[in-house]
């Protein structure tokens, strides 16, 4: 089947395009690009003998005085790529992240779930405790959302995910950085908006809780310093991912999810698409019957991803800053591994904006009482997570916390157990070991 590979648009079947036939790529546009490394197939993909050993940034996190010195960006190379893979409910894209990840010998990174964070790193599942948390606490899983997705926790819930898909995508960043190899990585934080607008439709969230995601969105991404560099979207029918929903058998999941729900994600996508084309690849198939994968691998293979110019256009234009120097390409490393300062930027000025939004406003003695349950009920301790006494190799941490960190320097989700670590009440110093805890504090 002959096709083309269209620049920054889409390929195959376009959805709609708006470039020129003169940005189109093939075979005769010029020695100097053809010669410029793109990816390439796993099987034809050999490291040179010298390339220096992959950082293990999960066990031992890349420390700022090894900035200037480490050779950071000896670690990429051509497959040193970050593919996100994006799509309706049903539409296919986990099987097809997971086989294209396979294809290419890159990691694959599945779709953020709330059971990422819920479960801590002792196997406690805070849903078990819910009963004894103030109701702005219960925070809920995707099954509880579509039992009833007009709770105002629905809000407190996509304000998480949001949040956490941050998280994800500097880990996705970070993988890249320290160890070269590529990532594929299911829906991303760029996409996560396109539910928010279906919540908005369906009315599941406040007009205020609307403008305040779109308003943390704006500023968050400020703080993300690469784009994708490709973008591969899978477009099905809606009749097609009802019936993918309805296989799926979950009942609450059925009533929730209808048409106008999908449709509204649908029209959002094509927002994200106007919003990438200038900084990413963008590849857009069909998916109502799939393709063999061999026809996605070839449209990826005539890509050239390491060949930004100026005269091209932003598309890659973000990552051209890492060859400048390894002092530049290990200032990103660091700031991707050690996620803190990003994420405090990105979100730590929200907080009185939290209080006008009514969802998810904390009213201060329930944040007080849930910090108690957590001592008495969840941990058992008064330490916070990483020092519990009997359980880890370090104790004697008390709750004031005043670096805000785990003992560890990786941390997949500031929402899994960083939060706690850091959070702070009117009571955290005046009873730092939860002595007014009252088990009757719901019934009052």
């Amino acid at each position: 089947m002959s096709h083309k590979i269209v620049f920054a648009s889409f390929s195959r079947q376009c959805l709609f395009s708006t470039l020129q036939s003169s940005t189109i790529f093939t075979s005769q546009f010029s020695p100097e690009i053809e010669q410029k490394r793109t990816i390439v197939d796993k099987r034809l993909f050999k490291l040179p003998e010298n390339y220096p050993e992959p950082w293990p940034y999960k066990e031992k996190p890349f420390p700022h005085r090894l900035v200037a010195f480490d050779p950071g960006y000896a670690r990429r190379h051509q497959n040193s790529k970050l593919i996100i893979v994006e799509g309706n409910i049903g539409s296919g894209k986990s099987e097809f992240a997971r086989q294209l990840a396979d294809e290419l010998g890159f990691y694959h990174m599945p779709s953020f779930s709330m059971n990422d964070i819920l479960i801590d790193r002792y196997g406690n599942d805070m849903r078990k405790f819910h009963h004894l948390f103030p109701k702005r606490f219960r925070v809920p899983d995707e099954i509880m959302f579509y039992k009833d997705p007009a709770s105002d926790q629905t809000a407190v819930m996509q304000n998480t995910i949001y949040q956490s898909r941050f998280d994800q995508y500097l880990n996705a960043l970070a993988h890249i950085l320290n160890t070269g190899q590529g990532v594929v990585l299911e829906r991303s934080i760029y996409s996560d908006f396109v539910f928010v607008n279906a919540m908005r439709e369906k009315d599941w969230i406040s007009p205020e809780f609307f403008k305040y995601y779109h308003f943390m969105r704006k500023i968050s991404l400020q703080h993300i310093a690469f784009y994708p560099h490709l973008m591969i979207y899978l477009d099905v029918p809606i009749s097609k991912s009802l019936e993918k929903i309805k296989q799926r058998g979950d009942p609450y999941e059925i009533a929730a999810v209808d048409e106008r729900y999908l449709m509204t994600i649908k029209e959002s996508y094509k927002d994200l698409i106007r919003e990438l084309k200038r900084h990413s690849y963008i590849l857009t198939y069909d998916w109502t019957e799939p393709e063999y994968m061999d026809v996605v691998l070839d449209d990826i293979f005539k890509l050239n991803m390491d060949s930004f110019r100026w005269h091209y256009g932003d598309v890659l234009a973000s990552w051209d800053v890492l060859a400048q120097s390894d002092l530049e390409h290990n200032r990103h490393r660091y700031f991707t591994t050690y996620k803190i300062p990003l994420f405090i930027r990105a979100f730590g000025n929200l907080d009185e904006l939290d209080c006008e939004v009514s969802e998810l406003y904390i009213y201060p003695p329930d944040g007080m009482h849930f910090r108690r349950v957590m001592m008495h009920e969840v941990l058992k301790d008064f330490h916070t997570y990483g020092y519990v006494k009997g359980k880890d190799p370090i104790a004697g941490y008390n709750y004031s916390d005043i670096p805000l960190v785990v003992p560890e320097g990786w941390y997949d989700y500031w929402w899994r157990e960083h939060w706690y670590n850091s959070m702070h009440f009117a009571d955290t110093f005046l009873d730092p070991y939860g002595y007014y805890y009252d088990p009757e504090y719901l019934h009052h």
